[in-house]
C-alpha cells in the first residue's frame, strides 16, 4: 500500500498541460530543473520587481525581473515553456505576517521540481480564484523528496506525451527504475537516428517524431511495461495505410534487432517477440500472411526468465490482424 500512495503522490505532480513534440525540441531540459533557487534568491527585490503592497502582503511582478540572475531564468524558462503561463500576469504575494507564499497560478508542481529539497518554513501555494489552499507539507512528506530528484523534468514530459497520445493515463514508477540513462548515451541515441530516416517518414503519419519513438521504445526496455507499448505499436499501425504495415514491420525489426539490443544488457532485457498474422498490406481475396520479430531468448519453459505476455486484435480496413507479443527479462 505504501507504494501505491507514493505512485499516486507522484503521479499527482505529472499534471502538465499542452504537451507536444515542439517540448522535446529543447536541450535544455537535461538535468537543468535540478539548479536550487534559494529562497532568498527566489524573491526578494532584488531579483523580481516589487510593485504594491496590499493586505499585509508584498507583491512582486515577475514581469520585470533580473535578467543576471540565473535561477530566476531558469524559472522563467519553464514558466514560459511548460506551463505555459502568461508571465506577465503571473505575481507572487509574501505575507508580512506568517512570511508564507502564495501565487495567482498554482506553480506547486514546479516550484517542488525546482528545489532540491522542501523549505523549512511551512510554504503554502493558493489559487487566487478558488481561494483553494495546498499545503506542501501534507501533500509531499519528506520522505518523498528522493523520488522527486530521482524524478527529471524530461522524465514527467515524456510521460505526458504518451499520455496524451494514447489519450489515457499511465502509470510508471520512476523512482524503481531512474529512467535517466539514456541522458547519459545522448551520443548513441543521435547514431540510431541516424541509421533509421526511413522509418522517421513513417512515423510522420502516426503524427510521432523518430525521437520521440526512441524515447518511449527505451521507457518500455526500462520498466518492461508491455501494455503501454502494445498501446503505442498498434496506434502506429492503426494511423498508416494498411500496404504501409510489412514496411514499417521490417523497419521496426532492424530498430529492435540492430540499435535497441544496445541496451539489453545494460536494462536485464533478455528477450523481444511480435507476432502478426493475417491480411499483411494486403486486402482483398489476399491470402494470410505471417510476419514475426524475434530477438534475444523467449520462452515459456525457462524458469529463470521473467515474461510478461499479451495478445489481442488490430482492426484495419481490408480486415483484422491478430498480434501476440511477449518480452522476457531477468
Amino acid at each position: 500500500m505504501k507504494t501505491l500512495n507514493i505512485i499516486k503522490k507522484i503521479n499527482n505532480i505529472k499534471k502538465l498541460d499542452n504537451v507536444n513534440s515542439n517540448n522535446f525540441d529543447f536541450n535544455f531540459y537535461n538535468h537543468q530543473y535540478k539548479n536550487t533557487i534559494i529562497n532568498k534568491e527566489f524573491i526578494n527585490e532584488k531579483t523580481f520587481f516589487l510593485s504594491t503592497y496590499k493586505n499585509n502582503n508584498i507583491i512582486f511582478n515577475l514581469n520585470n525581473y533580473n535578467y543576471s540572475n540565473k535561477n530566476i531564468q531558469l524559472f522563467n524558462y519553464y514558466v514560459n515553456t511548460i506551463l505555459n503561463i502568461n508571465i506577465n500576469i503571473l505575481e507572487l504575494y509574501r505575507n508580512i505576517n506568517n512570511k508564507k507564499i502564495y501565487s495567482n497560478y498554482d506553480i506547486t508542481m514546479l516550484y517542488n521540481l525546482t528545489f532540491n529539497k522542501l523549505n523549512e518554513q511551512n510554504i503554502i501555494f493558493s489559487k487566487k480564484i478558488s481561494n483553494k489552499v495546498i499545503n506542501v507539507r501534507t501533500q509531499f512528506k519528506a520522505s518523498n523528496i528522493k523520488i522527486l530528484k530521482k524524478t527529471s523534468m524530461l522524465d514527467i514530459i515524456l510521460k505526458k506525451y504518451i499520455e496524451t497520445y494514447l489519450d489515457s493515463k499511465v502509470s510508471i514508477n520512476f523512482d524503481k527504475y531512474n529512467i535517466n540513462f539514456f541522458k547519459r548515451k545522448n551520443m548513441y541515441v543521435k547514431t540510431i537516428r541516424r541509421k533509421l530516416r526511413r522509418m522517421k517518414k513513417m512515423l510522420k503519419w502516426a503524427k510521432i517524431s523518430l525521437r520521440n519513438f526512441i524515447r518511449i521504445t527505451l521507457i518500455f526496455l526500462c520498466t518492461k511495461d508491455i501494455e503501454i507499448f502494445s498501446k503505442i505499436l498498434i496506434k502506429i499501425m492503426n494511423s498508416m495505410h494498411y500496404k504501409n504495415h510489412r514496411r514499417f514491420l521490417y523497419y521496426f525489426k532492424l530498430f529492435i534487432t540492430k540499435s535497441m539490443n544496445y541496451y539489453f544488457e545494460l536494462l536485464k532485457f533478455e528477450g523481444f517477440f511480435f507476432y502478426l498474422s493475417g491480411k499483411i498490406s494486403g486486402g482483398g481475396n489476399s491470402k494470410k500472411k505471417n510476419y514475426a520479430i524475434r530477438c534475444g531468448k523467449y520462452s515459456l519453459t525457462n524458469k529463470m526468465l521473467k515474461l510478461k505476455f499479451k495478445k489481442g486484435l488490430i482492426y484495419t480496413k481490408t480486415g483484422v490482424l491478430g498480434y501476440k507479443f511477449m518480452i522476457s527479462y531477468s
